[in-house]
């Protein structure tokens, strides 16, 4: 048992070789660009040849100082096992650095991987997943408010994001028109069907570049449906929280002829049960990126943690998905490349998994969470007289692989439970009609989804 053990720590030792000298070979890389960047009158100032013993010579000599130390240490410990005096011989010098070799070539070829799918080294998640990044000093951008029941809605002062001339009205919603009774009675007049879209970022219009908001499903929605008046509510980010909330505001006081909820797939499943935070919006838009105010259960393993402040939010950030402020020697080590950062927050969210009273609940719950707000928001229209549908997005994975209703209802039937036949689920959407990279729309997704609620409009009021 004691030379499997000595045979256990000599393959750790060159693991570890090889591990640190993935670490340095991305420094050296990192040096390089660097390096590469700076003009020819920078290299003049002799203060920055400093610089360059900082950036490039120095970490170039560590790594060749871990090669030489870890062949060094090879040469030592073998002394120190009887196997290497035996016939056999294979535990030679050559053989381990082969093996040394074969281990950091893995380690290259996986950390490239990481880097490869938006990973940065020190950030718990790939910049696909979550929006954050560090800065030098954090620049509040609100986009979004919050109400005194918690609805979150645009910022009407608020130049919208990508077409400056494109309106928000009083109420905090993209329309040329006021969300009120008076502005409702006066189409009403002129014969019109009054329908409400409600969703999150698709139904606010976000679309490919270049970015033409005429084309996004809403406004080639009103151009088919000529004796209807759309009336979008959309809000980036938001949920069915956020969903049952307007309705809760908007439909027994204006009664519109039909509700539609677009009901994303992808992000739109309550994954805990979130509690609603008069005032404060969903998100804290700063330069930092869109952080979330009630803190995902998944990132601290504890339900419905609210940061009230972009401030409190950009600390509680740095330290939960990065490295970067803990002054811990374990975390200076691992935000050196991805492979280590993600080894560290695995180790930290498998911890929280034990921390958390409802983190085992898995899609069932979810399910019955997201249920919950949709059968509210189905009540309360029902009580006004109003229709109800849900309008499905599904994600461009799904789309490419369903061919019929069932496919659908086999995954996401737990959600809309009774509410299924006055579900809808698009069959004429393809993988060219949406973002590559993204779960937004493309023009012609947007074309194919416009028809799409025309179909439903048509089925349901016409």
């Amino acid at each position: 048992m004691k030379i499997y053990f000595k045979v256990f720590l000599l393959l750790l030792f060159i693991f570890v070789c090889a591990f640190a000298s993935v670490c340095w070979l991305y420094d050296v890389m990192k040096a390089l660009v660097i390096c590469w960047g700076k003009d020819i009158e920078f290299y003049k100032n002799v203060y920055h040849h400093f610089y360059l013993v900082r950036v490039f010579a120095l970490p170039l000599i560590v790594f060749a100082a871990i090669i030489g130390l870890g062949i060094t240490g090879l040469r030592v410990l073998l002394n120190y096992l009887p196997y290497h005096q035996s016939k056999k011989g294979y535990l030679t010098v050559t053989a381990l650095v082969a093996v040394y070799v074969i281990i950091f070539i893995v380690l290259v070829i996986s950390e490239t991987s990481y880097r490869s799918r938006g990973f940065v080294p020190g950030y718990e998640y790939s910049k696909n997943v979550i929006d954050f990044t560090l800065v030098d000093t954090l620049k509040v951008e609100q986009r979004h408010l919050c109400d005194d029941r918690g609805m979150n809605f645009e910022n009407p002062t608020f130049k919208w994001w990508w077409d400056s001339n494109q309106h928000i009205n009083q109420q905090g919603f993209l329309a040329n028109f006021d969300y009120t009774r008076q502005s409702i009675d006066s189409l009403r007049k002129l014969k019109k069907k009054i329908i409400f879209i409600i969703g999150d970022s698709f139904v606010e219009g976000v679309t490919d570049q270049p970015f033409d908001y005429q084309k996004t499903f809403i406004e080639l929605l009103k151009r088919r449906e000529p004796d209807c008046a759309i009336c979008a509510f959309g809000v980036a980010g938001t949920d069915p929280i956020n969903y049952e909330l307007i309705t809760e505001k908007f439909v027994p006081e204006l009664k519109p002829d039909m509700v539609i909820v677009a009901f994303c797939g992808t992000n739109d499943m309550l994954l805990f049960d979130r509690h609603i935070t008069p005032g404060i919006p969903l998100y804290w838009q700063t330069n930092a990126g869109w952080m979330q105010s009630v803190v995902p259960e998944n990132i601290i393993g504890k339900e419905n943690v609210v940061l009230r402040s972009p401030e409190e939010a950009y600390r509680f950030y740095k330290n939960e998905v990065t490295l970067q402020g803990r002054p811990t020697l374990a975390a200076g080590f691992c935000r050196r490349i991805c492979l280590s950062t993600n080894l560290y927050f695995k180790l930290r969210r498998f911890a929280h998994k034990f921390a958390s009273s409802t983190y085992a609940h898995k899609l069932p719950f979810q399910q019955q969470l997201t249920y919950n707000r949709l059968h509210e928001m189905d009540s309360i229209c029902a009580g006004n007289n109003v229709i109800m549908d849900i309008a499905f997005i599904p994600d461009v994975e799904f789309v490419t692989k369903v061919t019929d209703y069932d496919a659908y209802l086999n995954k996401y039937g737990g959600i809309f439970k009774d509410m299924v036949p006055r579900t809808f689920f698009p069959l004429n959407l393809k993988r060219e009609d949406y973002i590559n990279n993204n779960i937004h729309f493309t023009k012609s997704g947007n074309s194919r989804f416009a028809e799409f609620l025309d179909s439903i409009i048509s089925k349901s009021i016409l």
